[in-house]
């Protein structure tokens, strides 16, 4: 009798362990934000439109007339920056392993560029540092949304001394005399601490 009831107790205990375990590597408690919940730039307001968690430019198609194709268009840069402020997340902050930022976005091709840095701010005497970089050019172009990450060495977060934000800046090409050009969307930026295997 006295067996079976180590033997249960043992069970439980493997049990609970392992549900312990199991919640602990869920609860990561990463920062993240959608693209729609940043602060652009005064000047950018009137560039960019908010849906559905995505900040991108609006998408309108144009046309051009049958001479200025076969001269090819003349092309304008359109840029808007976007601001994200980062807060103190359980998950930015452990002692070994490399900080992630994971980024769901769009970048169309050649026309178009999503890119994004996390900066620290000083506190005490106002100097920034761009701790990591995200630059959708590194990655293969897509008509739709994809989601790729890049890395850095840990980070040492002290929101005491300093504040962090993400700092997006969507670029794309079009014609000079009509809209469309490249699509650039941000919809989901994420810092976490890396898998062990990237």
């Amino acid at each position: 009798m006295k067996s079976n009831i180590l033997h249960f107790s043992v069970v439980l205990m493997l049990i609970a362990s392992a549900f312990t375990t199991s919640a602990q590597a869920q609860d990561v408690k990463s920062w993240s934000t959608a693209g729609s919940t940043g602060t652009a730039d005064k000047v950018d307001l009137n560039k960019i439109v908010y849906s559905n968690g995505i900040v991108a430019f609006p998408e309108i198609q144009g046309t051009q007339s049958s001479a200025r194709r076969a001269a090819g268009p003349q092309l304008q840069t359109v840029q808007a920056v976007i601001r994200y402020n980062v807060t103190a997340a359980d998950g930015l902050f452990f002692d070994s392993g490399r900080l992630c930022m994971v980024v769901r976005f769009r970048d169309d091709g050649n026309r178009a560029r999503v890119f994004l840095r996390l900066i620290r701010l000083s506190v005490s005497d106002g100097t920034s540092a761009t701790l990591l970089t995200f630059d959708s050019n590194s990655f293969s172009a897509q008509q739709d949304f994809q989601t790729n990450s890049v890395g850095t060495n840990r980070v040492p977060f002290d929101f005491s001394q300093n504040a962090y934000y993400v700092e997006a800046t969507l670029t794309k090409q079009q014609p000079i005399v009509t809209v469309g050009g490249g699509r650039p969307a941000l919809a989901v930026v994420v810092l976490t601490r890396c898998n062990p295997i990237t």
